[in-house]
C-alpha cells in the first residue's frame, strides 16, 4: 500500500501583500496552459509526454483567495491537505490530547494519507480524508493512525517509537474489549479503517518483524459482512472503501507466501465477493501488473490478477493435482498466464519494457511447473533452470524507483526460491538490498527473512542435485515446514 517514505512538509498560509502563486497545477502544465491532474511527484500530463514535472516550493506563498475569512476580513486559519479542509485539531479524542499526539496526527494527515493511493491513480482517488476524520470520533482508530505515523518518523524523533507502540497497544486493547462486550456489528467504517491502519503499522515497523496476519484476516471478515457503498454515497466514503478492499487483497496476496501460517484463501475465494467493489465501468479486468493503471488507488493491476495469484499458490501448495478439479484449474491457469504473456509482449510501454509484468509471469510459471507432477525430473529441472535464468535477467534490469511497490517482492521471492548456486542467490540478494537501502519497511525485512529460511532448507542437499534443492526450497516457501 504506501509506495514511498518521502516526507512532505505541510503547506501553510502566509500573510503577504505580494502577488501569490496558486497550486492549481505543476509549473510545466501552467506554462503550457494545460489542465493538470496534480499527481505528485509527476503529474499525468508530464508522465505521458516525457516532460520534467516542476512544482512550486512548499515555502512559496499560496493562493488563499478562496480561504474562509473572519468577520474582520482576516484569513481564517485552517489545516489543509492538497487544498482539502481537515477537521479542527481541538477535537482530538482522549487519551490522545497532548501536543505530540496532535503533531503526529497532522503528520499522518499531511504525509501519509495522500500516499494511501498510488501517484498514477485517477484524480477522484487523489485524497483520502475519510479515515483522518473518522479518527477524531473513534479512539482505537486514532491509536492506529498515531502508531503508524509515529513508527514512520521514529528515526527522526526518539520519542515517537515509544508513543507509536503505546498507541498500538491501546488500539488493540480497545478493539479486543469492544469485541468481547459485543459493542461492534463488524460493518462500521471506522472499524475497517482501524484494521487497515494496523496493517500499515506492521508494514512500517522497524523494531520487530511485521505480523499483519491477524489484522488482514480481520479486514477480510469485516468486508465479507459489508456491501459496497451505494452510488449516492459521498466520494470520500467510496474512495475509502475501495482503498480498504484493495489493501486487503494486496496483503492477502503477499501473505500467502510471506507468512504461510496465515490462510487468506477461503476469504478471497469463498467468503468474500470482490466483484461488486470493482463495478466501475472505467476499470479494465485484464490489466497486467507493472502498467501503472490509473483506475485503482492501491493495486497496479486488475483485482482479478491478484485473485489469480492466490489460485496459483493454492495449486502449488496442493502439488499433486489429486482431483479432476485441480487438474482443470491447472490448465485454466496455464491458459491465463499464456494470455498475460501475450498481453505484456504486445504492450507499448512509453519508457521501457514491462519488467514487472514479465517477472510476475516467470514466477507464476515456476509455481505451475512445481504443481505439475507428470513431467520427468529431467524436464522439470530444465524448465526450472530456464525460468530461473529469465527471472534473474529481468531482476538485474528491474528499477527500484518511485514506482516500485512492495508487491513486486512477491515474484522476487518466488524466483529467489529456485536459485541454488551462490551467483544466482547473489543477484536476488543484491536486488533486495537495493530495495532495503531505498526504504526500510516490514515487507522488505519479511521477504529477506523468508528467503534466508528457504535457502537454509535447501542447504542440506548438494548443489549438484539441483532438482532436490529446488523442490525442497519451494516446499519451504509454500508450506513453511
Amino acid at each position: 500500500m504506501l509506495h514511498s517514505n518521502d516526507q512532505v512538509v505541510p503547506g501553510h498560509v502566509q500573510r503577504s501583500s505580494a502577488r501569490l502563486r496558486t497550486r492549481s497545477g505543476c509549473g510545466e502544465c501552467r506554462q503550457r496552459r494545460k489542465k493538470c491532474d496534480e499527481k505528485r511527484p509527476r503529474c499525468g500530463g508530464c508522465t505521458r509526454n516525457g516532460f520534467g514535472c516542476r512544482w512550486p516550493s512548499e515555502t512559496q506563498p499560496v493562493d488563499r483567495r478562496r480561504c474562509p475569512r473572519k468577520a474582520d476580513g482576516g484569513i481564517q486559519p485552517v489545516d489543509t491537505v492538497a487544498g482539502l479542509s481537515l477537521p479542527p485539531p481541538v477535537s482530538m479524542p482522549a487519551p490522545f490530547r497532548s501536543s505530540e499526539h496532535l503533531r503526529i496526527y497532522r503528520y499522518f494527515a499531511h504525509s501519509i494519507a495522500p500516499k494511501l493511493v498510488r501517484q498514477t491513480a485517477l484524480s477522484r482517488y487523489s485524497h483520502e480524508l475519510h479515515i483522518v476524520r473518522l479518527a477524531l470520533a473513534h479512539p482505537p482508530l486514532m491509536g492506529a493512525l498515531i502508531a503508524t505515523a509515529g513508527m514512520r518518523i521514529s528515526s527522526q524523533s526518539p520519542n515517537s517509537r515509544s508513543l507509536a507502540l503505546q498507541s498500538y497497544l491501546f488500539s488493540i486493547s480497545s478493539l479486543r474489549t469492544g469485541l468481547m462486550e459485543g459493542r461492534y456489528a463488524g460493518t462500521e467504517d471506522w472499524l475497517l479503517a482501524t484494521t487497515t491502519c494496523l496493517c500499515l503499522f506492521e508494514n512500517s515497523r522497524c523494531d520487530a518483524m511485521p505480523n499483519a496476519g491477524a489484522h488482514v484476516l480481520a479486514s477480510g471478515r469485516m468486508l465479507s459482512l459489508r456491501r459496497p457503498k451505494p452510488r449516492n454515497a459521498s466520494q470520500e466514503a467510496v474512495v475509502f472503501e475501495r482503498i480498504c478492499v484493495e489493501s486487503f487483497l494486496y496483503h492477502a496476496a503477499l501473505l500467502t507466501l510471506f507468512d504461510p501460517s496465515v490462510n487468506c484463501l477461503p476469504l478471497t475465494r469463498e467468503g468474500l465477493s470482490l466483484e461488486p467493489y470493482f463495478s466501475d465501468p472505467d476499470h479494465p479486468d485484464d490489466v497486467p501488473p507493472g502498467t501503472l493503471t490509473s483506475t485503482q488507488p492501491v493495486l497496479d493491476a486488475s483485482f482479478k490478477f491478484y485473485l489469480f495469484i492466490v489460485d496459483v499458490i493454492k495449486l502449488a501448495r496442493s502439488s499433486l493435482l489429486a482431483t479432476t478439479a485441480d487438474s482443470e484449474a491447472w490448465y485454466r491457469a496455464e491458459d491465463t498466464v499464456a494470455h498475460l504473456e501475450t498481453t505484456i509482449n504486445n504492450q507499448q510501454m512509453s519508457n521501457s519494457e514491462n519488467h514487472v509484468g514479465r517477472l510476475y509471469t516467470v514466477a507464476i510459471r515456476i509455481l505451475l511447473i512445481y504443481a505439475e507432477p507428470k513431467r520427468s525430473m529431467l524436464d522439470w529441472v530444465k524448465l526450472m533452470e530456464l525460468y530461473l535464468l529469465r527471472g534473474l535477467e529481468i531482476i538485474t534490469k528491474l528499477a527500484v524507483d518511485e514506482w516500485f511497490s512492495y508487491y513486486y517482492l512477491w515474484p522476487l521471492l518466488v524466483v529467489g526460491s529456485v536459485a541454488v548456486i551462490p551467483g544466482e542467490k547473489q543477484i536476488v540478494r543484491a536486488k533486495l538490498s537495493q530495495v532495503s537501502a531505498s526504504r526500510q519497511s516490514g515487507p522488505i525485512s519479511l521477504a529477506q527473512y523468508r528467503l534466508s529460511k528457504v535457502w537454509r532448507a535447501g542447504a542440506q542437499y548438494n548443489d549438484s542435485d539441483r532438482g532436490r534443492v529446488v523442490s525442497r526450497q519451494l516446499r519451504a516457501l509454500l508450506k513453511d515446514d
